[in-house]
């Protein structure tokens, strides 16, 4: 897993600005909905043994 940075980018304006941050946090939740469901699951294969 690698770590969620927003990269240096080139904006025009504040609009700009927050499509990449918009962006980043979607890429960044993606992410963590990825490892909690992970976790869920071995918590789960864990309780039935």
């Amino acid at each position: 897993m690698t770590s969620c940075r927003l990269e240096r980018s080139v904006t025009l304006g504040n609009g700009d600005l927050n499509a990449t941050l918009d962006e980043t946090e979607g890429a960044c939740a993606d992410k963590v909905d990825t490892i909690n469901n992970g976790q869920k699951q071995g918590d789960e294969q864990a309780a039935n043994f």
